[in-house]
């Protein structure tokens, strides 16, 4: 991961040093043991499984002011993409806007992520600075937001100074005030040693989500920090090299049996209108057939349970309903998600 250059220049990754390539140009990403998936979410044969593919980015990966193609990126395979917003209560990444934008267009499902600064400012601060700064948008094409949360590279203090209990109070504050704003909990991207370390070895957040660094090569599956059993995104490379992007990138990979989906977030529309909106996943495998079924849909609406494309026109009345999507396919763990729709008239 990346932390961008601020108050002092980097030249490697922020909180750890380059380990060795896991995988270069159009190599694919690390397969699972055989006969079970690699975070032992489900069992599926190494034959069967191509993992979804995603990089994550930040202004390091535009020297000079050099663009990034989307299209190229999108062409090699590539899904999805984490993109460095926000740092502390200090920085914006000024090509967030323009690289999410474009990555979206591609066709690419995006998230931003917020690089922690615990001795700058507290945890809700920074989580309301990253959703402020454009790091969460209810379009059906942005994941959840990410804490990038890894060791100090400014002032050499492994954990911040801060001592594990209030690491763990830091941690909770950013991810209640961030589930509180977007109604979804963030990603947790860390490394198992820092984690370990730095929170005492704390199991408190071992239900959300986890993006796990791990950049040794050759491996078939992360160490995981203490409180988790099973990985969303693993982060196997920071050296990797994409098409469209100038230099290294980090690569990383969708847990086998896990999907992606984009949440729409709440709805708003005018009875009588026809209506269409695109509920969009990515799944472990290419060429993996999705399933989407829904429940409390406005009156006239209906879901296309191959595509996910939900479409017709709304009948009224005036009124809001909650509506359920579940998402599956074989050998996945399904995923539901809920969202308000206010029709007015």
């Amino acid at each position: 991961m990346r932390s961008g250059r601020l108050r002092t220049p980097i030249p490697v990754a922020a909180g750890g040093v380059m380990l060795g390539v896991a995988t270069l140009l159009g190599a694919q990403a690390p397969a699972p043991a055989v006969g079970a998936a690699a975070d032992g979410a489900a069992r599926v044969s190494v034959a069967a499984v191509v993992p979804a593919r995603g990089i994550d980015e930040s202004s390091f990966q535009h020297p000079a002011g050099a663009p990034i193609s989307w299209r190229s990126v999108a062409r090699a395979g590539y899904r999805f993409t984490f993109i460095k917003a926000t740092e502390g209560t200090y920085y914006v990444n000024p090509y967030f806007k323009a690289d999410a934008a474009a990555a979206k267009a591609a066709g690419l499902l995006v998230a931003a992520y917020h690089f922690a600064n615990p001795a700058d400012s507290g945890g809700t601060a920074q989580a309301d600075y990253a959703l402020s700064h454009g790091g969460y948008h209810a379009d059906g094409r942005t994941l959840r937001l990410i804490l990038d949360i890894e060791p100090d590279p400014y002032l050499k203090r492994f954990c911040y100074g801060l001592r594990p209990a209030r690491m763990v109070s830091w941690i909770r504050a950013f991810m209640a005030e961030a589930h509180k704003r977007t109604g979804l909990w963030p990603v947790i991207n860390t490394q198992p040693i820092w984690w370990n370390r730095c929170t005492a070895r704390t199991r408190a957040f071992g239900t959300d989500q986890l993006w796990v660094q791990d950049h040794r090569p050759a491996i078939r599956r992360p160490v995981l920090p203490s409180g988790w059993t099973t990985w969303a995104y693993w982060q196997y490379s920071i050296t990797g090299r994409v098409p469209g992007i100038t230099g290294n990138t980090d690569l990383s990979t969708l847990s086998p049996g896990l999907l992606a989906v984009a949440n729409p977030g709440s709805q708003t529309s005018q009875a009588g209108r026809q209506v269409r909106l695109q509920v969009r996943s990515v799944n472990m495998t290419t060429g993996q057939a999705l399933r989407y079924a829904a429940t409390g849909l406005p009156a006239g609406l209906s879901i296309n349970g191959t595509t996910g494309a939900i479409a017709g026109t709304l009948a009224g009345p005036a009124g809001s309903s909650q509506v359920t999507i579940t998402v599956s396919a074989a050998g996945a763990t399904p995923v539901t998600m809920t969202f308000t729709w206010h029709v007015h008239g």
